[in-house]
C-alpha cells in the first residue's frame, strides 16, 4: 500500500538495536510529526517532552514539508527564556535601552509602584522598632570597651 503521508519517524540506534525479525511499523514512532501550524513554544515543548534531536514537520495532510532540529529548537527555549525574564523585570524586548524615561516610565510603572510601596513599607517598620534599634546600638556601644578590654587581656597574657 503507498501512501505520500508521513507514516512514522525511525532513528537509526532504534533501528542497529532492534531486532532484525521486528517489523519497521513495530519499531518506528508515529506520534513525533509537529503540524506546521503549531505554536514555536509547543514544538520546544515537544523536544523537552520526547528528548527529540529533530523532528518532522507536516501539514494538515500529514505531508512532510520540512524538519527541526534541537538547534534550532535551543535558540527558541532561550529567546524565551530571556524574553521572560525581561517580563519579570518589568522590562520589554523591544524597549531601547536609550530610550527616553518617559517610555521607559510608561513601560515599567507598575514595578515601579511596587518597589515604592515595598519601600514606604520597609521605612515604616524601621520606624516602628526605631526605639528597639536605639536600644540594641546603645548596648552594643557600652559592650564595646569591655570587649576591647578582654581583647587586650588575652594579647598580654603570656602564653603557657
Amino acid at each position: 500500500m503507498k501512501t505520500t503521508s508521513l507514516q512514522g519517524v525511525l532513528p537509526i540506534r532504534k533501528l542497529l538495536v532492534a531486532d532484525p525479525e521486528d517489523l519497521v511499523a513495530d519499531v518506528m514512532a508515529t506520534e513525533v510529526a509537529l503540524p506546521s501550524e503549531d505554536d514555536v513554544e509547543e514544538a520546544a515543548q515537544a523536544f523537552e517532552r520526547y528528548d527529540l534531536v529533530t523532528a518532522p514537520v507536516v501539514d494538515e495532510n500529514k505531508k512532510l514539508i520540512g524538519r527541526i532540529t534541537i538547534d534550532e529548537m535551543v535558540d527558541v527555549i532561550r529567546e524565551e527564556s530571556e524574553a521572560d525574564m525581561l517580563n519579570m523585570a518589568g522590562l520589554q524586548e523591544e524597549e531601547d535601552l536609550s530610550a527616553p524615561v518617559w517610555d521607559s516610565v510608561k513601560n515599567r510603572w507598575m514595578w515601579l509602584a511596587v518597589n515604592l510601596c515595598t519601600a514606604f513599607l520597609a521605612s515604616r517598620v524601621i520606624g516602628a522598632f526605631e526605639g528597639s534599634i536605639e536600644k540594641s546600638s546603645h548596648s552594643l556601644r557600652a559592650d564595646a570597651p569591655s570587649l576591647r578590654h578582654r581583647r587586650q587581656l588575652r594579647q598580654t597574657k603570656p602564653s603557657p
